[in-house]
């Protein structure tokens, strides 16, 4: 029984111990708080130490270049390029209410340019103007010739009467 009375005892100091109650320390004050007790609701908490980097903001995409206003609030598109065709001319397209094919004729002797103009409300109408170096504006039928921004100078020309 003394055995037991004794492990009694021994655990018993044992518990006391490991819960903090076992003897008194010199530099405990007898009316502070554990180290152990949350701050208070008032007081600002440290940082932690592993915290996440704050949010940060998504990239931002930078902006769309501006082709520029035209007088009535409509945009205004950079001017058409030019792309080579035979008998040293080039080809532009222009958009608007109509769709305008434009040959110009850089060295011809009577050839200035081909205009091939479709109908934007009738897209199975298409007229060919052919402006001649002399000032002057023949209209030729769609029939007459092929595709006016591919055909040989002289077909245009014989097309015309010239």
């Amino acid at each position: 029984m003394t055995n037991h009375l004794l492990s009694l005892l021994l655990l018993g100091t044992l518990g006391a111990v490991a819960c903090g109650g076992g003897g008194s320390d010199a530099t405990t004050k007898p009316n502070s708080a554990p180290a152990s007790t949350p701050p208070a609701s008032n007081a600002t908490p440290p940082p932690p130490t592993n915290a996440a980097p704050p949010p940060t903001q998504p990239p931002v995409r930078p902006p769309v270049p501006q082709r520029g206003r035209g007088p009535a609030g409509g945009e205004v598109f950079p001017g058409p390029r030019p792309v080579a065709a035979p008998d040293d001319s080039e080809v532009t397209v222009a958009l608007a209410r109509d769709l305008v094919k434009t040959r110009t004729f850089k060295s011809h002797a009577t050839l200035a340019k081909v205009e091939e103009i479709t109908d934007g409300s009738n897209i199975n109408h298409k007229t060919i103007k052919v402006y001649l170096k002399s000032g002057e504006v023949k209209e030729i039928p769609t029939t007459k010739i092929g595709d006016p921004m591919t055909v040989p100078a002289a077909t245009i020309v014989s097309a015309i009467g010239k």
